[in-house]
């Protein structure tokens, strides 16, 4: 799809990047450019109304905490209009009530800011040789503006780093 549209006279001169970076020097046949063009957007569309189908059965709204119960120790904020923080019983058992709380104001501060979309930057970019190492430190760097949100909401960057530090031996 990518190669099609890469050659296609309408949109190409938006892709020349990617004609030389990823090599795409040929267009494939019409035909075979075509139909991948139909399925990808075919699949994309199916993707986003199973997503949207999901966010609405939850009944959530955002930044609610859901707590979910699971031997792997997990926490996460789930972005989006309706996302929220999805945290492992088993993750709540590592933590310390002090730490909890750090936690989730950790993960408050990755949905408050929108880290995510700063995610798929990093995410898009690691694709690319050339800006993979950026992309680490990107996401290094969400990472510590989240943590430093946390330590600035409970007031103790000593209680922020003992629950980075257990949340990360416990995963």
């Amino acid at each position: 799809t990518l190669a099609y549209l890469a050659h296609h006279p309408l949109v190409g001169g938006h892709f020349v990047w990617c004609r030389q970076i990823a090599g795409m020097h040929h267009p494939p046949p019409p035909l075979v450019g075509e139909a991948s063009l139909v399925v990808t957007i075919a699949s994309t569309s199916r993707i986003m109304q199973a997503v949207l189908r999901w966010r609405r059965s939850r009944g959530t709204s955002r930044g609610e905490v859901h707590l979910i119960h699971s031997a792997h120790p997990i926490a996460f904020a789930e972005p989006g209009p309706r996302g929220g923080i999805i945290v492992s019983s088993t993750m709540l058992q590592a933590l310390r009530p002090p730490e909890r709380q750090a936690l989730l104001a950790h993960e408050q501060a990755h949905l408050r800011h929108r880290h995510d979309r700063y995610l798929l930057i990093a995410n898009l970019a690691r694709g690319l040789p050339v800006l993979a190492s950026l992309a680490r430190k990107l996401t290094h760097a969400l990472e510590r503006w989240a943590d430093e949100d946390a330590a600035k909401t409970t007031g103790d960057r000593l209680v922020v780093a003992r629950a980075v530090g257990r949340a990360a031996l416990a995963t």
